[in-house]
């Protein structure tokens, strides 16, 4: 497993394992909505053989401090339970 900042390429991947994640799309669209608003100032994946197997995003906070939020963090269903997300975080 690698882990790396996501690509244009990503996207669609990174959308899909959000919803699959959370078991709805409410969270995968808050990430499309961070990217439209160029809010995001870090994307990160985890990859195993070529497939996405997770996402953390760290976005800007409007706040009177410099701040970012960490959300969503995202694993696939099968590959949860393994240390994906804390890898993601750290």
């Amino acid at each position: 497993m690698i882990i790396r900042e996501e690509t244009p390429e990503d996207i669609e991947a990174i959308h899909q394992l959000t919803q699959d994640a959370f078991g709805q799309a409410d969270e995968a669209f808050l990430v499309d909505a961070l990217r439209n608003s160029e809010d995001i100032a870090l994307s990160l994946v985890a990859e195993d053989m070529g497939i996405i197997i997770g996402h953390v995003l760290l976005s800007r906070l409007q706040a009177p401090k410099k701040s970012l939020a960490l959300a969503p963090l995202s694993v696939a269903p099968d590959h949860q339970k393994r240390g994906i997300g804390t890898k993601l975080i750290e």
